[in-house]
């Protein structure tokens, strides 16, 4: 494809394994804009569009490319943009590894903690990684990359990506909890039609962004002609223009009102199928079906009061009341309750864990050791009776010359469903570490009860790995107690 650097052919010199590639004589985008700054609307436009015929020839043959970012999109002398490291690529048949995808709320899990590329997969880079990528990129399809584009697209408009933090984990979980920015509010030349074009890019939930490449760039399509700049007109036009509209005011008692006089009120929900009643005055304006992720509405200024539809226990609002400004934005977070969070189950070196195989009682905890990689079942918790939303898998880790890496994982099997896994991507860890305290969340739906949880450890790789201080926790329902089993004065 002719928005393709082509790879020729993968070698090893010694050690060292390189690909030969198509030569381009120009520049990546990133310098680009490190050079000579932010891009005018049309040329940032039309190289994402370019970009976007690429992955739309990619994915029609099954490829996902996971690493989209302004240092893989090349610019030559005559305009024309390629894309670097499909040699990297995965295909998008891995996605169907596991549906454990369909069953967890990809917007609420905590993310990656840094681009890895091991085992074959590859997973993407901090500032433009898409939420459900940072999670597993074996889950990541075509609009994984379709969002990274979206990331880009706010570089090359901005000179920034669209979330700025001072470590990668802030970063992950911006990109899984904060909105993406109104780009129209920070460039004035940026038309709203264009801007909404980026939110539905950099939506949090895949189902609401485009769904192809192609889609995308049809899109894009409208932008990609400059914008004309009218001539100044001159001062006597100007004077006579303000005297007329200074006159008409006066005559007809026109309020000149501004249209960007309303903020946006954003729902960022870890919850399926909640209802938010919004009011003013005490009169119900909407009720909103507020999906899993991002949910905005545009509202005039003024008081807001802001409810959960009904008497669900199980889920709490950040806040209850805002006061809207001009411009302005306030977010309501839709979460899980954690009133009654406590340790379902905790293991101590007293009890035996049940793969024993290189497994040894040292420093208050396990030892185990890898010459290969292995996954290392620890301990079971039957008939956990957990309430719906989180619960998580804690523990202490720390390793020894670990080569590749090393993470908590946690199966939770559903009666007549089969079992679906969390992996702790975001405390992978390599090297020699100290002890450090990591935990993996898995999300229950309403209705969902498992019968057995599985705590694991996994090395992908060699080394040696710690683990101590193990712990289920959750918000249990308490089995009812029957009769028999109550004391008695």
């Amino acid at each position: 494809h002719p928005n393709i650097v082509a790879a020729y052919d993968a070698e090893q010199a010694g050690n060292t394994h390189f690909l030969a590639m198509e030569f381009v004589d120009g520049t990546d985008l990133a310098s680009v804009v490190e050079q000579q700054g932010p891009l005018p609307v049309a040329k940032a436009c039309d190289a994402i569009r370019q970009a976007a015929t690429a992955l739309q020839h990619a994915h029609e043959r099954g490829m996902v490319h996971r690493d989209i970012k302004p240092h893989n999109l090349m610019i030559s002398r005559n305009g024309q943009v390629r894309i670097l490291d499909f040699g990297l690529a995965g295909f998008a048949t891995e996605t169907a590894l596991c549906d454990a995808d369909e069953e967890t709320d990809g917007t609420s899990v905590e993310v990656a903690a840094a681009h890895l590329t091991t085992m074959g997969s590859v997973m993407g880079t901090p500032d433009y990684i898409a939420p459900e990528q940072a999670r597993d990129a074996h889950f990541a399809d075509i609009r994984a990359d379709i969002y990274s584009l979206g990331g880009t697209l706010c570089f090359l408009l901005t000179g920034k990506p669209p979330f700025e933090a001072a470590t990668v984990i802030d970063k992950l979980k911006a990109h899984v909890e904060q909105p993406p920015p109104a780009l129209d509010q920070l460039r004035d030349d940026v038309p709203p039609g264009l801007a909404r074009v980026i939110e539905r890019i950099l939506a949090k939930d895949p189902a609401d962004r485009f769904q192809t490449p192609e889609e995308l760039a049809d899109a894009l399509r409208p932008f990609l002609r400059p914008m004309q700049v009218r001539r100044r007109p001159s001062r006597a036009v100007l004077t006579a223009v303000l005297a007329v509209s200074v006159v008409l005011m006066l005559l007809l008692g026109v309020l000149v009102t501004v249209g960007t006089a309303r903020g946006r009120m954003v729902i960022q929900s870890e919850v399926g199928d909640v209802q938010v009643v919004l009011k003013q005055g005490g009169k119900v304006i909407e009720t909103i079906d507020a999906a899993t992720g991002t949910t905005v509405r545009w509202l005039p200024m003024g008081e807001y009061e802001v409810e959960l539809k009904g008497s669900d226990n199980d889920v709490e609002l950040s806040q209850h009341g805002f006061t809207m400004k001009r411009l302005g934005q306030v977010i309501v977070a839709a979460k899980w309750s954690t009133e009654g969070t406590g340790t379902v189950r905790a293991f101590t070196t007293a009890d035996q864990p049940i793969t024993t195989d290189g497994v040894t009682v040292d420093d208050g905890g396990w030892k185990i050791a890898a010459a290969q990689p292995r996954s290392v079942h620890l301990f079971d918790v039957s008939e956990p009776h957990f309430l719906p939303g989180p619960f998580h898998y804690r523990a202490k880790l720390k390793t020894e010359n670990v080569q590749g890496r090393a993470y908590l994982e946690m199966w939770v099997r559903f009666p007549g469903q089969g079992e679906f896994f969390s992996k702790g991507f975001q405390h992978a860890l390599s090297g020699t570490n100290g002890w450090a305290e990591y935990e993996i969340p898995f999300f229950l739906k309403k209705g969902e009860e498992p019968d057995l949880v599985k705590l694991n450890v996994t090395i992908e790789g060699t080394g040696t790995v710690w683990i101590k201080d193990i712990e289920l926790r959750g918000r249990r329902l308490e089995p009812e107690t029957s009769t028999s089993d109550k004391s008695t004065e």
